[in-house]
């Protein structure tokens, strides 16, 4: 039997070690190792869809999680001031009840047909009703309509408990890696015990305790997303209304993040030391929540980290996973996209051997992720805000590929095959929805010349009329957040 030892019990280590055992389960013995004197630095984290394909994979259910770890249904992210003061747009989920799979590369003319019509409303995304009267969908929780904002503590302990009986957990700290050759031999335990393994993940976070010890090229990102610094910061909340989004609010220099849970608000300040202090921040967050929530800022912790990732991310035997792989900033809650993402390429890329093929071809697929990633993260900075020195820089180090983007919506429309490349993560509706809530969608010929010069205007006014009929429906029978909240938590 080939053994399989995960480093680190936060949300990556948890994830990863419940979705091999799932996969593999008498085939590999599955090994989980973590310091629980060391505290993880979940904050209140923020979700896609994919939690569900996971979550459904492992056996657990949504429902579950509403009721034993504090966590609520997401449906979308609002950006607030990012074009400016008293601006805000929306980046949603599926609307339930379309059938996406039908659509295929003809499904962004509907988009094409709103923009033009001025009735724009995420098209075959969640309509904004929902997010702004806190709704969620009557089909809930059988689609991809929604996410989850989940307790990060929580979450890992409950899902840990599931498998307890199945995997091999190790409460120790590791005080020494013994490598030869890029090849991890052994891990030595504060007891003395030393541990060998067919594979080792590093899922240890920032601390990357394995592969620290590796030869490993860091791709520096800190140029292109310079963001470096957060500071967490709880906020205790008793709801009038059970909020279904995440908020993403710009300031002067990075932008404040609020994740709605059972008990609070996760709540935290984003921002570039390039640009601050780290005291100016504390001030400028403090303003912030008690302008917002009538409290000050407690905390006094804050979080360094470098934005970038390991070209590399699986060398010899050790593949690292989750913040020991790379890091962007939580803008688009992509973190634990990604993380499942790793597991599930994992168990396709290693047959329970090592061979080289797989190793190069798993190391360019999260190249592409990542760079997916930062590209896409990059793209919400194009505001053209001057009123600070962060903001200036940001418009000034405008990336090529985004002035072209523009350029073309001039004169054409974003269409299937711009974005054909990039996995599952952020496709073509995704890039539609977020240049038009920057205000880059402007020019009407554009649209107008892109559906004449293809023929495309009878379609897209078809599909955009059937999309609407299935959103009136949708809208008639919307349920109260609270409702569904209250209601599985009474369940017995």
């Amino acid at each position: 039997m080939k053994k399989i030892t995960i480093v680190g019990n936060g949300t990556a280590g948890v994830i990863c070690s419940t979705f091999f055992k799932t996969f593999w389960k008498d085939s590999a013995e599955i090994e989980l190792i973590f310091d629980s004197k060391k505290d993880i630095i979940g904050v209140g984290e923020s979700t896609t869809p994919s939690i569900f394909e996971y979550l459904k994979y492992i056996g657990v259910s949504s429902r579950e999680l509403i009721k034993n770890t504090n966590c609520l249904l997401k449906l979308g992210i609002k950006f607030k001031n990012w074009k400016g003061k008293n601006t805000h747009f929306y980046h949603n989920f599926n609307e339930p009840n379309i059938n996406h799979n039908s659509l295929n590369d003809t499904y962004f003319l509907s988009s094409a047909y709103g923009i033009l019509k001025n009735e724009f409303d995420n098209d075959f995304y969640l309509q904004n009703f929902f997010l702004e009267e806190n709704k969620v969908p009557q089909s809930f929780p059988d689609d991809t309509s929604h996410a989850l904002h989940i307790d990060a503590k929580k979450f890992s302990e409950y899902i840990l408990s599931k498998f307890k009986n199945k995997i091999s957990i190790i409460d120790s700290e590791i005080i020494n890696v013994e490598v030869e050759n890029n090849i991890i031999k052994s891990l030595i335990l504060e007891d003395g015990r030393k541990i060998k393994s067919d594979l080792f993940i590093d899922a240890s976070g920032f601390s990357r305790i394995l592969f620290k010890n590796l030869d490993s090229e860091w791709i520096n990102m800190s140029s292109y997303l310079p963001m470096n610094r957060a500071i967490p910061n709880p906020i205790k909340k008793i709801y009038k209304k059970i909020p279904t989004f995440t908020l993403a609010e710009s300031t002067r220099n990075g932008w404040i993040w609020q994740i709605p849970l059972q008990d609070r608000y996760g709540s935290g300040y984003n921002y570039s030391s390039n640009f601050t202090t780290d005291e100016e921040a504390k001030k400028d967050f403090d303003k912030w929540l008690c302008k917002n929530h009538n409290v000050n800022l407690e905390s006094d912790r804050t979080i360094k980290y470098e934005t970038g990732y390991y070209k590399n991310q699986w060398i010899g035997n050790c593949i690292c996973i989750g913040l020991a792989s790379g890091f962007v900033e939580p803008l688009e809650s992509s973190s634990i996209h990604t993380i499942i993402r790793q597991a599930l390429y994992i168990t396709n890329f290693y047959p329970l051997n090592i061979n080289e093929f797989s190793i190069k071809t798993y190391n360019r697929k999260l190249q592409n992720v990542y760079k997916t990633i930062f590209d896409f993260i990059r793209l919400h900075y194009y505001t053209k805000r001057n009123d600070s020195k962060f903001h200036s820089y940001m418009n000034e180090s405008t990336p090529d590929w985004i002035k072209e983007l523009e350029s073309k919506l001039e004169n054409s429309f974003i269409n299937f095959y711009d974005f054909f490349d990039n996995d599952d993560l952020f496709t073509t509706m995704n890039y539609i929805t977020l240049c038009n809530g920057l205000g880059l969608i402007k020019s009407k010929k554009g649209i107008e010349s892109y559906l004449s010069n293809n023929n495309f205007l009878d379609i897209s006014k078809s599909c955009y009329q059937q999309i609407q009929k299935i959103k009136m429906i949708n809208k008639y029978n919307a349920v109260d957040h609270d409702k569904i909240i209250n209601s599985v938590k009474n369940l017995h």
